[in-house]
């Protein structure tokens, strides 16, 4: 009997511990599709930022063009494709002699990512717009934006930069009009 308890603890921990890892998860693949089929020279994504793994425990924010360019300077030995499926999963270093800036991120936001659960995150980071759309919000200390910014990103919210209000909006990726792209 306390075999069979012990087994169901058991079980019931990793369902939990596995439903909560927000590291798991994958960025979306129509988004990628589109970022490998973009023209260099007119990128899809201006206003966003988007964000990969630099040196062991940094972290790098950049413009969709930023990837040919590290790609062409680092990683040509692998398929473009498979270049930005594996960099924006966060398993390539993107750091290069080209001119990314790696940043670490801020520990305090670090910490209530990683202890509390995603939506939780998001509410006291970013305020609702509409069913789909959220903005960051203004209070945010400046150099807590970027690291705020990249946990949303892993978990497949993109941010849009409205230069003329100076607000950040965010989407996640599967409310994004892919036909507007």
């Amino acid at each position: 009997m306390k075999l069979k308890f012990k087994i169901l603890i058991f079980s019931l921990s990793l369902i939990t511990s596995a439903c909560n890892d927000k590291s798991s998860n994958s960025f979306d693949l129509k988004l990628i599709e589109i970022i490998i089929k973009e023209k260099p020279e007119y990128p899809i994504l201006i206003s966003s930022t988007l964000f990969g793994k630099c040196n062991e425990t940094g972290v790098v924010g950049f413009p969709t063009k930023e990837l040919r360019f590290i790609y062409k300077a680092k990683y040509k030995n692998l398929e473009y494709a498979e270049f930005v499926k594996l960099a924006l999963n966060q398993k390539l270093d993107l750091n290069y002699s080209g001119g990314v800036t790696c940043f670490s991120l801020d520990l305090e936001v670090k910490n209530f990512y990683n202890n509390n659960q995603f939506e939780i995150f998001l509410d006291k980071f970013c305020k609702k717009v509409n069913n789909t759309e959220y903005r960051l919000k203004y209070d945010i200390n400046e150099k807590q934006i970027n690291s705020i910014l990249y946990f949303l990103f892993v978990n497949n919210y993109l941010n849009f930069y409205d230069d003329m209000s100076g607000i950040r909006y965010i989407r996640n990726l599967k409310y994004l009009n892919y036909s507007l792209l």
